[in-house]
């Protein structure tokens, strides 16, 4: 039950309604320290985003330019002034509509974030590699109206990562690579063997091999020194590239022997083609200024892989045996041991 306090005068006076309005002083208060805190939350983003080291800006529907950090201009060669309120591609790539691969486009399009990497060319000639994140700014009805673009110069992590490719390439290199003669060695040679077997039992095509060595050259290192004796390496490595197709595979087996494999090629071709590098290397002189001319010949055994009943190691043990022959009969032939 509500009570009453009557005054002197008599009247009586009731407590305060609940819920009514309050007064203007309220008001005012409150609205000044909404705008208070609004403007101290403005302020606050403002030093977040100039605090990123790296580019920041954000960009519109219609592409242009809202904010910018000094990160950003500087790395476009503008200054913040000359960027807010200019569509991107026009002020940074002198175009009339949006780039192709534009990272922001795709977010735009796809209301998610975005990712990659880019090679950027800049005035002056200047060439950077960039990785780009773009980021989505909702309205209160899920809308993308505007992205944030966040990048970062990759530059010095792209070149570590080229110069370590080009290490593990010349590494790769030189573990399946003869550092004399520059053909596969021994080690490369199986490997690729063992692909064309494979190859051929698959296909059932031919292959064949050839195997061969220089004669007589334990002489041309006593007679010249081992200094010839690499050159003379060298020279026949040569030749056998000039005589063979571009599909064949030559490599420095060991010492002065060479093997060959010839893919899709039976015995019959095999014999031609060994003939043919006997006959260059027989015909060949090197003529040395002031010194004797040096001549060298080739013995070469020549095998055709058998698919049913044959291993790599049967096969090379087969064109072993015929290079052992043609020494054996003459030096500077080729002989053949059939399946």
């Amino acid at each position: 039950m509500r009570t009453s306090k009557r005054t002197e005068s008599g009247q009586t006076v009731g407590k305060k309604k609940r819920g009514a309005a309050p007064s203007k002083l309220n008001v005012s208060k409150q609205k000044k320290k909404a705008e208070t805190a609004l403007s101290q939350s403005g302020d606050f983003l403002n030093t977040v985003f100039e605090s990123i080291n790296d580019p920041f800006n954000i960009i519109d529907r219609d592409y242009r330019i809202m904010k910018a950090n000094e990160s950003y201009a500087r790395m476009r060669g503008k200054t913040v002034e000359q960027l807010i309120g200019k569509r991107c591609y026009e002020i940074l790539q002198n175009r009339n509509d949006v780039c192709e691969d534009c990272s922001v486009k795709e977010t735009f399009e796809s209301s998610r974030p975005n990712a990659k990497e880019k090679l950027v060319s800049f005035s002056g000639g200047s060439h950077v590699w960039i990785e780009i994140f773009t980021h989505p700014v909702f309205d209160e009805n899920g809308n993308v109206t505007s992205v944030i673009e966040y990048t970062r110069d990759v530059t010095k992590r792209k070149r570590a990562e080229a110069e370590r490719d080009i290490l593990v390439d010349k590494l790769q290199y030189l573990s399946r690579t003869d550092d004399l003669t520059g053909l596969l060695n021994r080690r490369a040679l199986i490997e690729k063997l063992e692909d064309e077997v494979r190859r051929t039992q698959r296909y059932k095509t031919h292959l064949s091999i050839l195997i061969c060595d220089i004669d007589y050259f334990k002489e041309i290192n006593d007679s010249y020194g081992h200094d010839t004796g690499d050159r003379v390496l060298q020279i026949v490595s040569n030749l056998f590239k000039e005589s063979l197709r571009s599909i064949d595979i030559i490599g420095r087996y060991g010492g002065d022997e060479f093997l060959v494999i010839l893919p899709e090629t039976s015995m019959d071709a095999a014999k031609e083609i060994a003939e043919r590098i006997r006959s260059t290397i027989d015909n060949f002189r090197w003529e040395r200024e002031g010194k004797e001319a040096i001549r060298t010949t080739l013995s070469l055994g020549v095998a055709e892989f058998d698919i049913d009943k044959e291993t790599i190691d049967d096969l090379i043990k087969r064109a072993d045996n015929a290079l052992y022959m043609a020494k054996g009969g003459g030096r500077n032939r080729v002989y053949i041991i059939g399946n």
